[in-house]
């Protein structure tokens, strides 16, 4: 029965967790964008039809003219930077974005792995006190069921 407790609470310290994450992540507005392959991206680039376009890691998204956006992924191209700069294209470089919940767990493990090792040599402590506390337990009952000996003074029974 007390591993249903204890389970019980491993279920409710989780849903608290996600509902956590699921506050404090950011929402996504809904994409109406078209993916294009990268050849296209460089002949709209020549042509004049993009605006501008944010850069995130090998990602991008742009917004074309009349105001449609688009989605590429880029190959290694360090020249396409500058490609765009010349072409009068605004240029957003951002950090490549990292999901919550995997860095979340990565940075847990350590700790979770930890208590685990502590929970599983406390067990097994306090398993050897069991085991202690057992033999003191029968000790105590022999005792206690052996006849009392005689009381002797100096040497000689009591009268």
């Amino acid at each position: 029965m007390h591993w249903l407790r204890t389970a019980g609470i491993v279920i409710l310290a989780l849903l608290i967790l996600a509902a956590l994450l699921s506050f404090f992540t950011p929402a996504q507005a809904p994409r109406s964008s078209m993916t294009l392959a990268y050849s296209d991206v460089l002949r709209e680039v020549d042509a004049r039809r993009i605006q501008e376009v944010v850069l995130r890691g090998r990602n991008m998204t742009g917004i074309g003219e009349n105001g449609r956006t688009f989605e590429a992924y880029l190959p290694d191209d360090p020249s396409l930077a500058s490609r765009l700069v010349a072409q009068g294209i605004r240029v957003v470089a951002r950090p490549e974005e990292t999901d919550t919940f995997i860095s979340l767990a990565i940075s847990w493990i350590p700790l979770l792995l930890y208590f685990g090792v502590m929970w599983a040599l406390l067990r097994q402590m306090n398993a050897g006190f069991q085991a202690v506390s057992i033999r003191l337990d029968q000790i105590s009952a022999e005792l206690a069921t052996r006849p009392a000996a005689p009381s002797t003074e100096n040497g000689r029974e009591k009268a």
